[in-house]
């Protein structure tokens, strides 16, 4: 039997988050749809985060692993028939939940991917970031292989049983590809995976300074516990990292974007290769 309103767990892990979180914890209560809860996973934030949590009375509770671990805690203590993997830097469309809930139940779906935009772009380095965002959500390539796109919601009992699957051992080190693995999880468990647009947005970096430390911290970081994940994760990763560009739609919104992949791309193989570097100096 479909409940009419089911509750919704919006679980949001953080750390030292004070300067985004309450535009993104306004967003949810700003939604049309009121049955939800909030929780909230912190990693010792010494800032003002958990002050603006409990004003917006929001469940609270501390990990001490790393990201993977913390999207674990937030499913284990969500009492939701859906859950929705939101960070602390994104903002909802006021409409989001409810209109996810209606197609989840009316068209069966086990996931489903928000179309995800830049917030509120002003100048030039935000504004090529959204086109960049568009051109990979046209294609809505599904394939956890292959695509670079994550869904954002879930039902809990197809979640659930995803982190069954998953090495508890990876909570504690696993941050980049937190998302990734669960979702990798969940495909194999059901094919059923729906799309709602114009739902959740980013905060992007502003300058391309702040673009090329971005993605330079990532690529330091992807290969971060890299050798100790499965193999199964590690050639999903490889797949996923051949094939990107199977997942973009090589429109116009591509073509503007070019200088902004240049910048991403750059920042991310400097960094890849001073892990690199710094690894075999050991």
């Amino acid at each position: 039997m479909v409940k009419k309103n089911p509750l919704v767990s919006i679980t949001i892990p953080t750390y030292n988050s004070e300067e985004t979180f309450e535009t993104t914890l306004q967003s949810v209560i700003d939604q049309d749809y009121g049955n939800y809860e909030i929780i909230v996973i912190d990693k010792e934030s010494n800032d003002r985060t958990l002050e603006i949590a409990r004003k917006f009375n929001c469940k609270i509770f501390n990990d001490t692993g790393k990201l993977l671990g913390s999207r674990y805690i937030g499913v284990r203590e969500s009492k939701g028939e859906f859950v929705v993997l939101l960070d602390s830097d994104q903002v909802l469309d006021k409409t989001s939940i409810s209109r996810t809930v209606k197609l989840m139940n009316e068209q069966d779906w086990d996931m489903v991917f928000l179309e995800e935009d830049s917030y509120l772009p002003l100048n030039t380095i935000e504004k090529l970031t959204s086109l960049d965002r568009r051109a990979y959500h046209k294609k809505r390539v599904i394939d956890p292989s292959k695509s670079v796109l994550l869904p954002r919601v879930f039902r809990k009992a197809v979640i659930s049983k995803a982190f069954e699957k998953i090495p508890h051992d990876l909570f504690e080190f696993v941050i980049l590809q937190d998302h990734a693995i669960i979702y990798h999880e969940c495909y194999k468990i059901s094919k059923r995976v729906g799309y709602v647009p114009k739902a959740v947005y980013h905060r992007e970096p502003k300058t391309i300074r702040e673009l090329f430390e971005h993605y330079y911290a990532w690529g330091t970081r992807s290969l971060e516990g890299f050798e100790r994940l499965p193999r199964e994760y590690q050639e999903m990763f490889l797949r996923k990292l051949n094939s990107r560009s199977k997942s973009v739609d090589f429109g116009l919104d591509f073509i503007l974007s070019l200088p902004i992949l240049a910048i991403k791309g750059t920042g991310y193989y400097f960094g890849n290769y001073s892990a690199k570097l710094k690894a075999l100096n050991g």
